[in-house]
């Protein structure tokens, strides 16, 4: 996944941003979310799910479509990247709600864009006309290069 991906960030309770030094991004605060509860809701969505490497992190890949990469401090994760193929936009959000779902049940999550706060796990409405809104002209110009509009 490159240039025709799209991404967002979920953060659990305990955890907040700091500074973001170039694309890296500084947190303070421990999260009581473990890699084993990421594992866990990942695996809930009884799809296709590899134990993944990316940017040097263990990672979960779901249907070849979305990347669930923790990134772990002391055993506490602190923020969950999650890279998604515009080739499988919009229906790879409902997964990325569902895990952010299941997460909630454990810790209170929030789900961020680039910094910029989208939304809790409240409505999954919402959430999918966030991330639609936001990433709708650069679903157009994939569908538009790849002949799929």
């Amino acid at each position: 996944m490159a240039i025709n991906d799209y991404f967002l960030y979920i953060l659990p309770e305990g955890v907040k941003t700091v500074q973001t030094v170039g694309h890296g991004t500084v947190y303070e605060g421990q999260s009581k979310l473990t890699l084993a509860d990421l594992q866990e809701a990942v695996i809930g969505l009884q799809k296709n799910v590899v134990d993944h490497k990316w940017a040097g992190r263990k990672s979960f890949l779901v249907d070849n479509c979305l990347v669930f990469s923790p990134n772990v401090e002391d055993g506490s994760v602190v923020e969950i990247m999650v890279q998604g193929s515009l080739s499988w936009f919009p229906e790879g959000l409902g997964d990325i709600y569902k895990v952010g779902e299941s997460l909630a049940k454990k810790v209170p999550v929030t789900f961020f864009l680039h910094n910029e706060m989208v939304l809790g796990t409240d409505s999954e409405k919402a959430f999918m006309a966030a991330m639609l809104a936001r990433y709708e002209q650069k679903q157009v110009a994939f569908h538009v290069k790849y002949g799929l509009a």
